[in-house]
């Protein structure tokens, strides 16, 4: 496979139009949902927001949960772009950061652990810790084991898996591909990757009943 210096360079520094075009084009719909749904769960951020005091702790979990709604735009960003395990990756950042912004908010002493422990806590069990304290937060069982199915389908895929593979190839064309790319193969794959990318962000609305700090 025979590429040039500049090609490199240019896949770097330049954004494909064409594809973020056909991506936008095909799943026109589906983009315009999972919008919708954002600017609502932002404005449910603004809401959260005018609880905030000053207090250390509640500007940890809005800086979390921020950070999370942040990402899921970005991964959604980054798939139009033609990059879907990319986009799968970050998804799976933004659930874990959404889950340390519903950790952080259940009992005073995992804030505790978390300052003490700093880079050293473990964000990747915040899901576990959750899930064995989900009834002293108001977020209803059903939409928390919909929200940990999600999670352990970005974690599984998340890895150098036979499907990760498929990123390099163009199934359409029978070719490599090191380049972004829209793969009319791959519509399948697209469309359950956005379909999930939308349950995440409308299972946000449930998250926020529950994510106040318990007084």
């Amino acid at each position: 496979m025979k590429i040039e210096r500049d090609e490199i360079i240019g896949i770097i520094c330049s954004v494909d139009e064409e594809t973020i075009g056909t991506f936008t084009s095909r799943f026109k719909n589906e983009m315009e949902q999972f919008v919708d749904v954002i600017v609502e769960s932002l404005n449910q951020f603004d809401v959260i927001s005018l609880n905030y005091n000053g207090e250390e702790r509640m500007a940890t979990i809005l800086l979390y949960l921020f950070n999370g709604i942040r990402l899921l735009i970005n991964a959604f960003h980054l798939l139009f772009m033609g990059y879907l395990i990319a986009a799968g990756n970050l998804m799976r950042q933004s659930m874990e950061s959404i889950n340390m912004a519903i950790l952080m908010s259940i009992p005073q002493s995992e804030y505790v652990k978390f300052k003490r422990k700093g880079t050293d806590y473990k964000v990747n069990y915040a899901s576990a810790r959750i899930t064995a304290m989900l009834d002293d937060t108001r977020i209803s069982r059903e939409a928390w084991d919909n929200w940990i199915e999600i999670e352990t389908q970005y974690n599984l895929s998340s890895h150098p898996t036979a499907f990760a593979l498929s990123e390099c190839y163009d199934f359409h064309k029978h070719s490599l591909a090191i380049e972004p790319l829209y793969d009319v193969d791959k519509e399948i794959a697209y469309l359950k990757e956005i379909d999930r990318m939308i349950n995440v962000a409308q299972n946000l609305g449930n998250i926020f009943q529950g994510i106040l700090p318990n007084k």
